[in-house]
C-alpha cells in the first residue's frame, strides 16, 4: 500500500494549521478589543475617576495597543503580502514589547497604591492628575528598555530581525526577564504580603479588643 495515501499532503496541512490560527487569532482580537473597549468607555463615562480608575484605563490602554500592534505583526504570517520597510522593523514590531512592560509596570503601580494605601490610611493619596502622570511616566518608562531593540533591528529577507552579538544577545535576554517578570514578580508578591499581614494584623487586633469588651462586661 503506498503510504503517501494515508497521509494529509503537506501543503494541505499548513493550510488547515494556517486557517485555525487565523481563526483563533481573529476570536481572541474582537474579545480582547470589545472587552477592553467597555473598560474605557465605562471609566471615560464616569464623572469623576479614582486613581484605580486611570491604571485601570492604562492598563486596558495597553492591552488595547498590544492587540492593534498584533494584528499588525501576526497579518502578513496569514497572507503573506507585506513589504517590510525600516519604521516596520523599528517601531512597530518592537513597540508590542513595550505594551508588555506597560502592563507589567501598571500592574506593579497598581500593587503598590494599594499596599500603600492600606498600610498609610490616613496619609494624603494620589490626585487624579498625579495619577495621570504616573500612567504617562509609565509608558515611557517601557521605552527605555525597548530602544536597545529598536536600534539593532534591522530588514533581513525574511523580514525583521536583531542584529545582536552573541554575548549582547544573552545579557538582553536575561535583562528582559528580570525587568518583565522577576522583579515585577517580587514587587507585587511583596505589596500583597504587606496588605495581608496588615489585614491579618487588623483581625487579630479587633478579636482582642472584642474579648476584652466581653470580659469586662462579665466582670460588671
Amino acid at each position: 500500500m503506498n503510504s503517501s495515501n494515508l497521509t494529509t499532503p503537506p501543503s494541505k496541512a499548513q493550510d488547515l494549521e494556517s486557517q485555525i490560527a487565523m481563526a483563533i487569532f481573529a476570536v481572541t482580537l474582537v474579545l480582547g478589543v470589545v472587552g477592553n473597549g467597555l473598560v474605557l468607555l465605562v471609566v471615560f463615562g464616569k464623572g469623576s475617576r479614582t486613581v484605580s480608575d486611570i491604571f485601570i484605563m492604562n492598563l486596558s490602554i495597553s492591552d488595547l495597543t498590544f492587540l492593534i500592534l498584533s494584528l499588525a505583526v501576526n497579518t502578513p504570517n496569514f497572507i503573506g503580502n507585506l513589504v517590510y520597510s525600516v519604521g516596520y522593523c523599528k517601531f512597530v514590531w518592537p513597540t508590542i514589547t513595550v505594551t508588555f512592560f506597560a502592563s507589567v509596570f501598571t500592574l506593579c503601580a497598581m500593587a503598590m497604591h494599594r499596599c500603600h494605601g492600606i498600610l498609610n490610611p490616613l496619609k494624603v493619596n494620589l490626585t487624579e492628575r498625579q495619577a495621570i502622570y504616573w500612567a504617562v511616566g509609565i509608558w515611557g518608562l517601557s521605552f527605555v528598555p525597548v530602544f536597545p531593540l529598536m536600534v539593532v533591528t534591522e530588514i533581513s529577507e525574511e523580514g525583521c530581525r536583531e542584529n545582536w552579538s552573541l554575548e549582547s544577545s544573552k545579557f538582553y535576554t536575561v535583562a528582559l526577564f528580570l525587568l518583565q517578570y522577576m522583579i515585577p514578580l517580587c514587587v507585587i508578591a511583596g505589596a500583597y504580603s504587606q496588605i495581608i499581614r496588615r489585614l491579618i494584623q487588623r483581625q487579630v487586633g479587633r478579636r482582642r479588643d472584642g474579648m476584652w469588651e466581653m470580659d469586662k462586661i462579665e466582670t460588671l
